[in-house]
């Protein structure tokens, strides 16, 4: 318990005392953050063809061979008092552990370092840790030791991911001897220690050992997945089901469309992936317009250039990241505003801003149309011109327009994007996914899957309910054949099953035996026309 508040503590101050370069276990960061930066990195060193070598660093048993003299000594680096040192040094130095083997526990002995893997306390002090090999490698920069492979781009030419540690270099042998002693230098300090088997580098450009690859490389990697994959599909399957032929044609019940939907919203439940991906990367696009990281700056420097993400377009030369967010910027910006602090990431005509819309009957005839907010108010008049004079309506629009900014003063500091759809004007990803399914929403199934029976009986009355079973009625709309059975009869006639309703209500129960030629006349008195269309052929089953 005193861990998880020590905790809870320290996650405050994570954020503004660990480097940038970690986006593990910190509050207001995402460890997809660091995988992000990688993947804009890789891209850009193959798209520009730059010289470069990736390291990937592996330290072995990470949590269990921290020195605790130099994590005191971190510690007291980044401004923590003698009182929360000594918390921690107690809280660290004074367990026990025993070691297990073949279900026998050995006895009980204290340890003289590491952190114990389980406490909550851990990864902020591995952080700690961490975060020290960035400050050698940040001094080294400064010192000329370390230039990075993309240095306007990626700053320090690092990232790390808890245990796994990237590092960024060009190819030079200089900076790999320089690597190596800092990274030595690191090891003797804190006690951990760097598993160079499983660490791995990765080489660009001229820096890359050439060598051509021939389709036969890859034949045996091929041979491992369909041997893998095929053993699995056959566990699977029962013997009937091996014995199918995968290429016959065969029926499909319900569209994916209703499949994919929730079950609050009608369908089944199973999981729209393309529709999650794109709530994800509007998430990812809130982001980089509300916060400030590595990723984000990264971002900045290399796409938008001091621009607003509503005044850049999508390129061809886009990584495969950027083009995903400009795919769903237009769809996420729409269920938003912008609320104005200096005005220069905010078109005054195109985007909501302050709850209010364009004009668009003025936007059509005016002069200059993607202009910001900042440039029109921070003149007098205001900073717009149009093509023709104002005049009727136009004019009247004028006036409400210069109305309603004429109160509004810019400030410090930077736009802020508005989430619309929830009260806290926080975006989420499920309150995006519920307007974009609303308008595919089916009939609501609450009581159905409420029930405590199997799921797949569920699943069966669900096509039930939703008149999909392979009864001869559907198979008669499928196959196109107008061959009508009294089970297609009453289904299509509700006033059928009001008559056969009254009908069992007359006679008793036991009494209720009709024969087949009785029910024939039944039916073909009731239905004698279907639709406005006579009935030519009834078959009954």
């Amino acid at each position: 318990v005193f861990t998880k508040v020590l905790a809870n503590k320290t996650n405050a101050v994570a954020n503004k005392i660990v480097s940038p370069s970690q986006t593990a276990f910190i509050c207001s960061r995402n460890i997809l953050e660091g995988v992000v930066i990688l993947h804009e990195t890789l891209y850009e060193l193959r798209k520009k063809k730059l010289n470069g070598v990736v390291l990937k660093l592996d330290f072995e048993k990470a949590y269990d061979k921290v020195d605790w003299d130099f994590l005191q000594q971190t510690l007291r680096v980044k401004g923590f008092s003698n009182k929360w040192c000594d918390w921690i040094k107690k809280v660290v130095g004074k367990g026990n552990v025993n070691v297990k083997v073949n279900d026998d526990l050995g006895h009980y002995f204290q340890t003289k370092k590491g952190v114990r893997q389980d406490d909550p306390l851990s990864p902020f002090l591995f952080n700690l840790i961490a975060d020290m090999l960035a400050t050698l490698i940040s001094r080294g920069k400064a010192n000329g030791q370390f230039r990075g492979v993309i240095p306007h781009l990626v700053e320090g030419g690092l990232s790390i991911l808890q245990d796994d540690t990237i590092l960024f270099l060009e190819h030079d042998l200089a900076e790999a001897v320089n690597l190596k002693l800092v990274l030595s230098v690191f090891e003797k300090l804190s006690g951990l220690k760097i598993n160079f088997h499983k660490s791995e580098i990765f080489l660009f450009r001229e820096a890359k050992l050439y060598k051509k690859e021939y389709n036969k490389d890859w034949v045996e990697i091929e041979e491992r997945f369909q041997k893998k994959l095929g053993s699995w599909k056959g566990k699977l399957l029962s013997v009937g089901g091996r014995l199918s032929d995968e290429h016959k044609k065969k029926y499909m019940l319900a569209k994916w469309s209703s499949l994919m939907l929730p079950r609050c919203f009608g369908g089944i439940g199973i999981l729209d992936l393309k529709l999650q991906n794109k709530c994800l990367l509007s998430k990812w696009l809130y982001k980089l317009l509300n916060e400030d990281g590595a990723w984000q700056e990264l971002i900045k420097k290399k796409y938008l250039h001091h621009k607003s993400i509503t005044q850049v377009s999508k390129k061809p030369g886009d990584s495969q990241f950027w083009s995903g967010l400009m795919g769903v910027r237009n769809q996420f910006l729409s269920f938003g505003f912008f609320r104005t602090q200096n005005g220069q990431c905010v078109r005054f005509w195109e985007d909501k801003w302050n709850g209010r819309r364009a004009f668009m009957d003025l936007y059509r005839i005016v002069r200059k149309k993607h202009v910001t907010v900042a440039s029109v108010l921070n003149s007098v008049p205001l900073n717009v011109s149009f093509r023709r004079t104002l005049i009727g309506d136009n004019l009247v629009s004028w006036y409400e327009l210069v109305s309603k900014v004429a109160n509004i003063s810019l400030a410090k500091g930077n736009d802020e994007f508005k989430w619309d759809l929830n009260k806290e004007r926080a975006y989420s990803v499920q309150s995006l996914c519920n307007v974009l399914i609303q308008d595919k929403s089916l009939p609501r199934n609450s009581k159905l899957w409420k029930l405590k029976i199997p799921l797949k009986i569920k699943i069966f009355l669900w096509y039930l309910k939703n008149r999909v079973i392979l009864t001869k009625d559907n198979l008669v709309k499928k196959n196109g054949k107008m061959t009508l059975s009294v089970s297609y009869v009453i289904y299509r006639a509700t006033y059928w099953i009001r008559c056969w309703s009254a009908l069992c209500k007359e006679e008793e129960r036991g009494k209720l035996k009709l024969g087949c030629q009785h029910l024939e006349s039944v039916v073909l008195k009731l239905f004698f026309n279907l639709d406005g269309k006579e009935v030519t052929e009834l078959k009954l089953n």
